[in-house]
């Protein structure tokens, strides 16, 4: 599990669903990130760590 975006997502309030509304993504991406070796996209990388918090680079 890629628990440093588990507990970001947590910290902001967003769950899966929420945060995949304001990408425009289905909610299965967003649940994708939570695993081992898997990152958003490049075109979403920068929004999702800036609404989480986190350097892109934490995710």
């Amino acid at each position: 599990m890629n628990h440093a975006f588990v507990a970001a997502l947590a910290e902001a309030g967003h769950t899966a669903e929420s945060l995949a509304g304001h990408l425009g993504v289905h909610p299965k991406t967003v649940a994708r990130w939570a695993n081992p070796g898997h990152i958003p996209q490049s075109r979403h990388r920068a929004t999702v760590a800036n609404m989480l918090g986190r350097p892109v680079d934490a995710l």
